[in-house]
């Protein structure tokens, strides 16, 4: 089963940017290079690192890998009830109180487990998702999103803290 980018040319919407930073043209390859380029970005790096800010408001990189989890999670939660023909509008959530109460004192080592024990389930949830329903659309704010968006915004949110983290924390 391949599952290919949506054709959105709305570069307003908030999630363009997380497509255009998903990696590879299958949703499957693009969710392991990412999950790979997270081992290889993060792995070893030094505690000092982990609790770097490269500006007092923004997060440290603890934050930053916790919070593409938190997000994977919900994310995955929204392809899972798309997925099975639930049409109900999708809430948003606080991804600032996310983080304000997330566990801090874990480790890069723990945050990464638990980052991979959340891809891999993702990962499972799309190889095994219902495909006459990846395009299947149900309300989110003023637009509709779709398992198959949905999808391509775990891997592309990835991706896109990735690519911060190397430009702004310099890993």
């Amino acid at each position: 089963m391949s599952i290919f980018k949506p054709k959105i040319d709305n570069k307003n919407l908030f999630f363009y940017p997380y497509l255009q930073a998903a990696t590879a043209d299958e949703l499957l390859i693009s969710l392991k290079e990412s999950r790979d380029n997270t081992k290889s970005l993060l792995k070893g790096i030094t505690a000092e690192q982990a609790n770097y800010k490269y500006s007092p408001e923004k997060w440290t990189v603890k934050q930053v890998l916790h919070h593409i989890t938190d997000c994977e999670r919900i994310l995955s939660y929204r392809f899972l009830r798309l997925n099975r023909g639930d049409a109900t509008e999708l809430l948003a959530f606080d991804r600032e109180l996310l983080v304000e109460n997330e566990q801090i004192s874990l480790s890069v080592e723990a945050l990464l487990e638990e980052f991979f024990a959340v891809r891999n389930a993702s990962i499972q949830l799309i190889k095994t998702s219902n495909t006459s329903l990846l395009d299947f659309k149900a309300p989110y704010k003023d637009i509709e999103l779709s398992p198959r968006i949905l999808g391509w915004m775990i891997a592309g949110h990835n991706q896109h803290h990735l690519n911060l983290l190397k430009e702004k924390y310099k890993l």
